[in-house]
């Protein structure tokens, strides 16, 4: 059987997201996808090279998703909230030692996904904040490059071990709560009514 190289990239980032990065080898890999890790290297050249590709196949398949949910949805906060669903699935899967990893052992990947985020999520961030200042739902004094600067910046301690330590808090938890603090924040009268109608609705 032919092995194409999204199905590497699928199964190593599966493997990377349950144990860690550093608890899984090449040979872990290669054996999970029944190869050779002599047939494996014939995609890749190293582990650093796996999850640079890794990452550049993840932020496609975000930014494609984003770009989706932007063009169908005209309120802002049902934005945000299809957006919470898909990174909340995301968390889901992540090993709380990820990030920390990749910083300290992958500085190049880290920066791919660095410069992602500072262009395009924080620029996405922006454009949801300009919708919501447009419409109504949030309000019309507050500043779209300040506030999605902080909103990413507070991603990332979303992230942090050391604020949310992974045996006390869950992922989910702590970037649902930040959006509903980001919302209220933003949010204009209107906004706020929407905001708890669409909790309501979705605790039924």
């Amino acid at each position: 059987m032919e092995i194409k190289l999204s199905q590497i990239l699928d199964k190593a980032e599966k493997l990377f997201m349950q144990k860690g990065i550093r608890n899984i080898t090449m040979d872990d890999i290669s054996r999970e996808l029944g190869m050779s890790k002599k047939t494996l290297y014939l995609y890749i050249e190293d582990k650093s090279d796996l999850l640079m590709k890794i990452m550049e196949n993840i932020i496609k398949q975000d930014t494609d998703y984003f770009n989706r949910i932007d063009r169908e949805n005209e309120n802002p906060i049902d934005e945000l909230f299809e957006t919470s669903k898909y990174i909340s699935e995301r968390l889901k899967q992540v090993h709380p030692s990820i990030h920390y990893e990749i910083m300290r052992y992958y500085p190049e990947v880290w920066k791919v996904y660095n410069d992602h985020k500072v262009d395009f999520a924080q620029k996405s961030v922006k454009a949801n904040l300009i919708k919501g200042i447009k419409s109504g739902y949030y309000r019309q004094n507050i500043n779209p490059d300040i506030l999605a600067r902080i909103y990413i910046s507070r991603m990332d301690l979303c992230f942090d071990g050391e604020v949310f330590p992974g045996n006390e808090f869950n992922f989910v938890e702590v970037y649902n709560e930040m959006l509903y603090y980001h919302i209220r924040g933003v949010a204009s009268l209107k906004g706020n009514q929407y905001l708890v109608t669409k909790i309501e609705t979705i605790n039924k």
